[in-house]
């Protein structure tokens, strides 16, 4: 409503907390707003967050990884392993100007692994959909959580290509599984 009202013509932004900004740096933070607010893609991103106690999803993301760089995306993967936890601000920022998001998930006691289940609700509340969506699970004793968690997103707007579940170590046709995934998220993603 203000650009309209101005028809752009802003000559100083000054937020209720923060810098005061002037000059030519106004147009660039509209824009930057902008797209924010819109959630334009930039590039070829494709955001990939997982998360593996024992190395199973971490296998599996690789292998999904690799594929999408070999297809020339540029790919920003947020691991929260055993070894690794990255910043979950800056996943999100990342998720909102994204093509489409690939989520690796594992299974903690019949449940998703409590950082994931924390980041899908953020994605819920902070993107409230409109993204293309790949769902890999990893389980143990029970395959119970990609249904749960297909839903939770779809409801709340996002895309799910497809929600795959591996029993443990993946195996061949596991792979080939996903390989048709992500053909079909490519394919969505790039239309």
């Amino acid at each position: 409503k203000v650009l309209t009202m101005t028809k752009g013509d802003i000559g100083i932004i000054a937020p209720a907390h923060g810098a005061v900004i002037r000059g030519n740096a106004v147009r660039r933070i509209i824009d930057l707003y902008r797209e924010f607010a819109l959630k334009t893609p930039v590039g070829k991103k494709i955001v990939v967050a997982y998360s593996s106690m024992y190395g199973f999803v971490d296998s599996i993301m690789n292998h999904i990884i690799n594929t999408l760089n070999d297809w020339r995306f540029s790919v920003n993967v947020y691991k929260f392993t055993d070894k690794e936890r990255v910043g979950i601000g800056d996943l999100i920022g990342d998720a909102n100007n994204a093509l489409g998001i690939v989520l690796g998930i594992s299974t903690y006691d019949t449940e998703p692994f409590p950082l994931m289940d924390y980041v899908i609700n953020l994605l819920i509340k902070k993107l409230r959909g409109g993204k293309p969506i790949l769902l890999i699970t990893d389980y143990g004793w029970g395959d119970v959580i990609p249904k749960h968690i297909r839903t939770r997103l779809e409801k709340a707007g996002f895309t799910v290509i497809d929600a795959i579940s591996v029993n443990g170590i993946p195996t061949k046709e596991d792979i080939n599984k996903i390989d048709t995934a992500l053909q079909s998220f490519k394919v969505i993603i790039t239309q």
